[in-house]
């Protein structure tokens, strides 16, 4: 019989058991070996951890099966099982609506995940394809390798293991238009498939691809899925783009963030968000309450990314609530953050938004009617998740033949938004499908100018707009330094004192520039606040505006400047 790894190692290997020269081993598949197995001579508990470790390696990174053992971005040996993520609960009316009590809340639903292996269940993995025997005068015996070596392989850096950073439950259409729909790890993206064989029915074929198949596909998901959701045209198409974005997440090195939003409770956030996780993923939504502590919240969102959640509602906002998370905006234009940036993040609540740099990375569908009873309104469905189960394989049929649909698949063009792969796959394929319906209601869609409404509705970009139009009517294009700005501050406010009106803008200008629980403003508080706008364009009167500033070298003063461009 061959001995590969024996016959490396002529002089006996005695660093792995001192019956090597006596053993015959390994083989595979022996008269005595359990299936599938390689045997090896017992591993002395003293034995030099290197070759060991590429012993274990070489055999586990050669299993030819559709799930091999596998690591994770950080190299820690994981499988993918069917769990609850801890921490989370399922997403319902009293979370979106922030009444929810924290005792009363559902475990959240069970996604398949990233787990990582610990001590035992390593061992047990590691048994399952390797075989250690102890030869003794009668017979021989299998033994567990010593508890160090599986410590040290849980480790192991040089593992030539395959990484994995996600699982899929369904097909992936990718940037060429080809459909890959097949179960396993795909080593290439990283991904694990677990899709249900029933559901690759219910994606079209390439006759099901026509222009009228796609307008007929976008009216059902319009006309059917979504006819009980109260938003316009606009909103259903960002709803679409969600479930999309869902399916489409390890393609996408940046992601929007979605906001699903209303004005009071009772008009249908939790409901479409449900449709919108049963389709994308066949289960109900996972949930997470909004922290304050922005601390505690990097935790949480590192937690749910290590796992490779798909989809997760951020509920229990407050009222009016403007988010500005720099662990989530990094999490949505990062394709890996020490762990994969997979997940795609929805938020919900009463008349909550975007704000700062996360306004422009945002996507809204408002919920709005003219009761206000919402929740008594009459429904089509009047039972509307039973109906999405019942009706998943249309819903996703639909789905995918606007994406495979998609003419930018075939004839790329640039991108019109700053999620460039994305609007590639996801929304240049709606915009398509929308087409016939947006020129019947003049309504034409556009996510690059849906982003654009989304950022102007941020307060600190309007504030900021208006600092900058103030300094320009002051100084113009001239520069100014801190010590002119704040002199020119105290002069208008001693002169409102005796009567004289400021100029306009003037009083917002001095608020903004005046440190917290100050009364006026100082030199230090102005330039710490002006730098904190300065390199970020805006609109003004006179065109597009910036804010620039440098240390003069000569008097080692801080200048500033506003620059203005058609």
């Amino acid at each position: 019989m061959s001995r590969p790894f024996a016959e490396e190692h002529d002089d006996g290997f005695d660093g792995i058991g001192r019956e090597w020269n006596d053993l015959p081993l390994p083989w595979r598949n022996g008269p005595d070996a359990g299936a599938g197995k390689v045997r090896f001579a017992a591993i002395q508990p003293d034995a030099e951890a290197g070759p060991v470790m590429k012993l274990l390696d070489d055999v586990l990174s050669s299993v030819n099966v559709a799930e091999p053992p596998m690591r994770d971005v950080e190299g820690w040996p994981v499988e993918i099982q069917c769990r609850e993520t801890a921490g989370l609960h399922e997403l319902s009316s009293d979370g979106t609506n922030d009444g929810d009590d924290e005792k009363s809340r559902l475990p959240p639903p069970k996604n398949f995940l990233l787990t990582k292996h610990d001590k035992e269940s390593l061992e047990i993995l590691i048994g399952d394809h390797v075989e250690f025997i102890r030869k003794t005068k009668k017979d021989e015996r299998a033994v567990a390798p010593p508890a160090k070596f599986v410590n040290h392989y849980l480790k192991y850096r040089r593992s030539r293991l395959p990484r994995v950073h996600a699982a899929l439950t369904m097909p992936l259409v990718l940037p060429n238009g080809t459909l890959l729909a097949c179960n396993g790890l795909d080593r290439k993206r990283r991904a694990v498939f677990r899709i249900d064989p029933g559901l690759l029915r219910f994606i079209p074929t390439t006759d099901d691809r026509t222009e009228s198949a796609v307008d007929e596909a976008f009216g059902f998901l319009t006309d059917e899925w979504l006819c009980d959701v109260a938003t316009d045209l606009e909103g259903k198409c960002v709803l679409i783009a969600l479930a999309l974005t869902v399916v489409e997440r390890i393609l996408l090195p940046a992601r929007p963030l979605f906001f699903v939003t209303a004005g009071l409770r009772g008009g249908g956030k939790t409901t479409v968000l449900m449709m919108i996780s049963i389709a994308a993923t066949g289960i109900k939504a996972a949930a997470a309450a909004w922290a304050v502590d922005p601390n505690e919240r990097k935790k949480a969102i590192f937690s749910y990314l290590l796992e490779a959640l798909p989809f997760l509602v951020w509920d229990n906002i407050p009222r009016g609530t403007m988010i500005a998370c720099p662990h989530l905006e990094r999490a949505s234009t990062s394709k890996t953050l020490i762990a994969p940036a997979y997940t795609i993040h929805a938020f919900t609540g009463n008349n909550i938004g975007p704000k700062s740099d996360q306004a422009s990375r945002s996507l809204e569908a408002r919920l709005s009617t003219d009761r206000t009873d919402p929740e008594n309104r009459e429904f089509k469905h009047p039972n509307p998740i039973t109906w999405k189960q019942d009706h998943r394989g249309q819903i996703l049929g639909a789905l995918y033949t606007i994406l495979l649909g998609n003419p930018q698949l075939k004839h790329r063009q640039p991108s019109e938004t700053r999620f460039k792969e994305w609007w590639h796959l996801v929304g240049s394929a709606i915009e398509h499908a929308a087409d016939h319906r947006a020129e019947k209601l003049m309504q034409p869609i556009s996510f690059k100018q849906m982003f654009g409404r989304t950022e102007a509705k941020d307060e600190e970009a309007a504030e900021r707009a208006d600092i900058i139009q103030t300094l320009h009517a002051i100084y113009g294009s001239n520069e100014f330094t801190t010590i002119g700005l704040h002199e020119h501050l105290a002069k208008s406010a001693r002169d409102s004192e005796i009567g004289a009106a400021e100029e306009n803008g003037t009083t917002e200008l001095r608020q903004f520039c005046t440190a917290k629980l100050a009364r006026a403003p100082s030199q230090k508080s102005i330039s710490h606040n002006l730098q904190a706008i300065t390199d970020a364009p805006v609109k003004v009167l006179a065109g597009i505006a910036v804010l620039k500033t440098y240390v003069d070298t000569h008097t080692k003063q801080r200048r500033f400047s506003v620059k203005v461009s058609a």
